[in-house]
């Protein structure tokens, strides 16, 4: 089809993805926009010819250069085809990259606008770049600075090659560097001198002053650009609230009124009614309400969303009587005190009738009590959420026995609960209480009585999709492991158990399983045998690193797409380490389907010289090119080969 269109309308298809937004291209912050696992945009050019043809000058319009490897690659190619260098109009340097750059620039006569780092490692080779500046006269430069690579002979180059050409670029017009009044340390200064002999330079971009060095007097780094007498305005970034009134008496100073520009304050994002109607029908404002009332099951912090809900209610009389029955729906307690106040009140009003949701999650779960006994016969919930954390939000067995014997039978969702421990057995038909449960996630410190087996309802809990079981006593396992459960489908142990029995009975239906990390060195059980049709797997490891011997199988493994480690304890380069003997061992050929292998304390690196001392990238790119399984962080990106030379 591309081939019959002309290729003005390609190329108007194709600019809006190859086009390097400005703001990206001129970040002059710490990390680096362009630091992304993402597919490189040179891959639209390998569609067709046609969009070979259209595409290479858009692609070649802006060029960023973050390895050895690229600069290689593109010197290579601007000197098997020089007509490629007249393209390239922007040009960033995120290192130094050897003569090649040299050679780069040389090739590209029509460069306007350069970003180029002052601070380099000390194994950078900065000679191309040095050599290269004289021969520039760019309109635009935009300078980055990286606090953390300490200042050496390379940096020392850098700048005195910059300031010497800030005397003899004439068509310099806008000049961006990343500093403030903020540890300004000699050669910062120096360029900042400098900047006044700088012909035609008419605007430069700087960070607002630091607020702990700020007094009445100007800013010693504003007192310097300001010497430029070509120049037009000084520009200062944008930030946060407390800016603009600490200061605002900048302005007061009469060299700099004229030339500095404050960055404007953004807008409210919430407007008064200009045009409310009042002949709006109430049941279109209750459905507008419905919405904005509601508290998502999934949400990362219903907390923070349900404050929200109140500054509605406040609006009118009209917006309180309508909202407050969907205020109702979905409630959330942090407070016993509260708690005990929603349930005087239900006791005298027609809104019980209307509560389907209760989020429960205390500042202090181990002293806070909510009394549910009070509220369960008034109320009949569809969820129950309490902690999703450890320590779950503990309740007694009574508590358990009274919310099936109220809400059993409209309950959905039974999630973060832990039952104490109780002073004798416990009658397993309580699960019986709960026909229609899909999603359970509890903790069970009491003991089930499962001396007589035709005690144990094997047909409770016929809906029950998902079961995540925390602290539970071996009881509870071998309970479940005697009921049918014909919904199942996922299944998780988050706490060291012996789940062996639960897996004989229940593992061939399910589809996403997890266990605890010692659990899978049982020698009795072998998950990937009892789970022949599971897809997901998920390991939670703490702070320990499994036995590679463990993942295995007496046959293929056919299903298994997704593994997933969940680990504590934080980040560290030793604890990197300890992960990487595992994934060199673990035979990753036994899962024949297996597509990802999810580890959450992976950070990737994105610069060259965090890419030579990454102990992932390595066995990355060995499951990737081996197996074709992606190595991925907790936010699930894997690793994208890099260029090498």
């Amino acid at each position: 089809m591309a081939n019959h269109l002309p290729d003005e309308i390609i190329s108007e298809i194709l600019t809006p993805v190859l086009k390097v937004p400005d703001e990206a291209f001129s970040d002059n912050s710490q990390d680096s926009p362009f630091a992304k696992c993402t597919e490189s945009s040179s891959a639209f050019l390998l569609v067709c010819k046609s969009w070979l043809r259209v595409s290479t000058p858009l692609l070649y319009h802006v060029i960023v250069l973050r390895s050895t490897a690229q600069a290689a690659a593109l010197d290579r190619a601007l000197r098997f085809n020089p007509e490629l260098g007249r393209f390239i109009k922007k040009l960033r340097l995120e290192g130094g990259y050897g003569d090649r750059v040299d050679r780069i620039i040389q090739a590209a006569p029509n460069v306007t606008e350069l970003c180029f780092p002052l601070s380099l490692w000390s194994n950078d080779d900065v000679s191309g770049l040095v050599n290269a500046l004289p021969s520039m006269d760019p309109t635009r430069v935009i300078l980055f600075d990286d606090p953390n690579i300490r200042f050496n002979k390379n940096s020392q180059l850098v700048y005195n090659a910059f300031i010497k050409c800030l005397g003899i670029w004439n068509k310099l017009t806008i000049l961006d560097v990343p500093w403030n009044d903020y540890y300004l340390c000699r050669d910062k200064l120096a360029v900042l001198e400098a900047i006044k002999d700088t012909p035609n330079l008419k605007s430069v971009r700087v960070m607002p002053p630091a607020f702990s060095t700020w007094s009445s007097r100007v800013p010693r780094y504003l007192e310097l650009i300001a010497d430029n007498k070509f120049l037009s305005s000084i520009k200062l970034k944008t930030r946060d609230r407390p800016f603009y009134s600490r200061h605002a008496t900048i302005l007061t100073d009469p060299r700099l009124r004229g030339l500095v520009e404050m960055p404007e304050m953004s807008l409210d994002h919430d407007f008064p009614l200009q045009f409310f109607i009042a002949a709006v029908p109430e049941h279109i404002w209750d459905r507008i309400l419905s919405f904005c009332m509601v508290l998502e099951f999934d949400d990362k912090d219903p907390w923070h969303r349900a404050k929200a809900r109140i500054p509605i209610l406040l609006v009118s009389k009209l917006f309180a009587r309508l909202a407050l029955p969907h205020y109702y729906d979905n409630l959330n307690f942090r407070q016993p005190a509260r708690f005990k106040g929603f349930v005087t009140r239900i006791s005298s009003q027609h809104l019980c009738s209307r509560v389907r949701t209760l989020y429960l999650n205390p500042e202090n779960p181990k002293r806070a009590k909510f009394d549910l006994s009070l509220a369960l016969p008034k109320i009949r919930l569809v969820n129950i959420i309490g902690r999703n954390g450890d320590p779950l939000y503990c309740i007694d067995f009574q508590v358990f026995e009274n919310l099936g014997k109220y809400s059993g039978p409209t309950l959905v969702r039974l999630d973060g609960f832990e039952v104490v421990k109780a002073s004798s057995p416990q009658n397993p038909a309580v699960f019986n209480l709960f026909p229609h449960l899909r999603s359970l996630f509890i903790g069970c410190r009491a003991a089930i009585d499962v001396s007589d087996p035709a005690t144990v309802p094997s047909g409770a809990l016929p809906n029950l999709e998902e079961l995540t079981l925390a602290h539970v006593h071996q009881s509870v396992v071998l309970t479940l492991a005697q009921m049918d459960l014909p919904a199942l489908r996922s299944t998780s142990f988050t706490c060291s158990t012996n789940p062996d029995p639960f897996f004989k009975k229940h593992g061939n239906r399910l589809r996403s399983a997890g266990v605890w990390v010692t659990d899978i060195d049982l020698d009795t059980m072998n998950v990937f045998d009892l789970c022949p049709r599971m897809v997901e797997f998920t390991l939670f490891c703490g702070k320990n690193v499994p036995n590679p011997v463990r993942f295995t199988s007496s046959a293929p493994h056919v299903f298994l797409k997704n593994m997933a480690f969940k680990t504590t304890g934080g980040q560290s380069r030793a604890r990197e380490k300890e992960w990487e003997p595992f994934l060199a061992k673990v035979k990753v050929g036994t899962f024949s389907a297996l597509e990802q292998i999810l580890l959450p304390n992976i950070h990737w690196p994105t610069t060259q010289a965090e890419i030579q001392k990454s102990v992932w990238v390595g066995p990355a790119e060995r499951l990737l090119s081996d197996y074709g399984v992606k190595l991925t962080d907790a936010a699930g990106v894997g690793w994208r080969k890099r260029l090498k030379l």
